[in-house]
């Protein structure tokens, strides 16, 4: 019954008055899921998205510590291919495919090397704008709470990476910003 209610939520809140779309200032029309998807940004605040995080990774004579993450242009996903919503006895279950047009990622990391008798840290922050980055969601509804199941991307387009030198030693941010870079390209 809550998964019920869950859906009847989404399709009044989000489907409620022209279903032929409202006019947005670039005057398409916004059809029912990308409404749905804005709505959501807004509501929760996702835009920007801001969340701290801490994860280690340990390579050869360094460590890099990456802490914080802002996520800007949340508010642009649309739908890219059929969604679906459906419910039965188990629940809500959602499949989504979406895209995010000139979306910023940008995530602080802590850097730390150490050779021979040298030893530093330094703090750099990596910007990675993406005009556009597609996303496949599935989302089931367990124990009347709606979950991410997976969570994949599945493709992005002109992806520009940069790093910026922030506080520390500046040996440290020149000696790691090419790695960071061609990291998080990688990961693109």
């Amino acid at each position: 019954m809550e998964a019920t209610k869950l859906l009847l939520i989404l399709v009044l809140h989000c489907g409620a008055g022209d279903f032929s779309g409202i006019v947005m200032d670039d005057q398409k029309p916004l059809q029912f899921f990308d409404r749905l998807l804005r709505t959501t940004a807004v509501q929760y605040d996702l835009d920007p998205m801001e969340r701290e995080f801490s994860y280690v990774v340990e390579a050869g004579l360094g460590t890099v510590n990456l802490y914080k993450v802002t996520v800007i242009g949340l508010s642009t996903a649309h739908g890219l291919k059929e969604n679906y919503i459906w419910v039965n006895d188990s629940g809500t279950c959602l499949k989504i495919d979406m895209g995010v047009r000139n979306v910023t990622i940008t995530v602080l990391a802590n850097v730390t090397v150490g050779a021979l008798f040298l030893k530093g840290t330094a703090t750099i922050k990596l910007e990675a704008n993406a005009s556009l980055v597609e996303v496949q969601v599935d989302m089931k509804e367990i124990n009347v709470k709606l979950e991410l199941g997976s969570l994949d991307i599945v493709g992005t387009e002109t992806v520009d990476v940069k790093a910026s030198y922030i506080s520390g030693t500046q040996w440290v941010f020149t000696t790691a910003q090419g790695i960071l870079k061609s990291y998080v390209e990688s990961f693109f």
